[in-house]
Parts: C-alpha cells; structure tokens; sequence
C-alpha cells in the first residue's frame, strides 16, 4: 500500500535505467523509485498505476480498487467510469503466454463483484503491456496462423452473457527510453515463439 501512495503522487514513467519517475503537475520530479524495490510484485503495482493512468488521460474517473484493498479486490483492480460506460479492469503484468486456465481463474474471481456491481454495457477488461507475448497465436504444420485458444476463451465469455462485454486490450507502460527491451533488462521472461 506504500508504494501504491508513492506512485499515486503524481504521474509515472519508467527510465531506460528501471527507475520509475513520479511527477508532479507542475512538471517537476517528486520521487525516483529505485528498480530493487519493485521486487516481488512491485512491477504489478507499478502497471496499475499506469492502467489508471491511461484512462485517466482518457477522461475517465478511477476507483484503485488495487490499493485500497490488495489481495481482496476480487480480482478487478480498477474501476474506470465515466458518464458514458463503466470499465472493471484486471491488470496482468505479464510478459508471456496465458493460459486457457489462467483466463478461467480471472473471469471466475471478478465475475460476482462484476455483475453485482455493473450497469448494462459495462466492460471486463483483462489489460496487458503485450497481448502478442501474453496471447501468442501459432502456426500449423501448413503454415497457417491459428488464433490462441486463452484469448478465444476468454472472448467467448461474451457469448455466455449479455450484461458486460469481455475485452483484452494491451495499455503498455510509459517509457521514458527509445529502446526498452524488458527482457534484455532482466524484467521479462523469455517467451519461446
């Protein structure tokens, strides 16, 4: 929860170097986080903050369900409103493959508060920084591209029921760096292709 004050501060970026930047309004620097704090979900942390504020620029008003109740935000970390629609966000750091069973997990934890607490049209939203590395499609024997069977479980959601739409969308984080590679800076798994 610390952290999750820290970053809530201000607006954040994230150097070439792994620092994360807080900043004020006015421009000018709050706070410089140091990559070895991050350590052990920080990163999660971090993203969220960059999730909410990501429709915060968009307009939206937003509830860091993350930070005020950690582990028991039942599975949406960010409420996102405006007057238009209401978006229930699950934020996932990750930097490799998702699996069928994993999206089941997710859409099962945050379907009671989702449903309990939406409006009609609201949206599920799994956010992501690479839905390319977290929803990898293959290629057959034939060389044909055959889509990932994690998203289309997670898509066909939407089939099952008509009060939210279930997204996937990929909100990378806000880099300060030309070329930021979070494998090569020890950040990111490997993902086989």
């Amino acid at each position: 929860m610390a952290l999750y004050k820290r970053l809530l501060a201000g607006r954040i970026s994230v150097t070439d170097t792994l620092f994360v930047e807080v900043v004020g309004r006015n421009g000018g620097l709050i706070e410089k986080i140091h990559p070895c704090e991050l350590v052990g979900g920080g990163w999660g942390t971090v993203y969220e903050r960059a999730v909410g504020q990501h429709y915060e620029d968009l307009g939206y008003r937003i509830d860091y369900r993350g930070a005020q109740l950690g582990f028991r935000d039942q599975g949406v970390d960010l409420v996102a409103s405006s007057d238009a629609e209401q978006r229930f966000v699950q934020c996932k750091f990750l930097l490799r493959t998702f699996s069928p069973q994993r999206v089941e997990q997710v859409l099962f934890k945050a379907s009671a508060l989702v449903i309990k607490s939406s409006r009609p049209g609201a949206i599920f939203e799994l956010a992501m920084p690479s839905l390319a590395l977290a929803f990898p499609t293959r290629r057959t024997r034939t060389g044909r591209e055959v889509p990932n069977g994690a998203l289309a479980r997670l898509l066909a959601a939407n089939k099952q029921q008509s009060r939210v739409k279930v997204i996937a969308s990929e909100i990378p984080l806000p880099i300060k760096a030309p070329r930021f590679d979070p494998v090569a800076l020890g950040i990111a798994p490997i993902v086989p292709p």
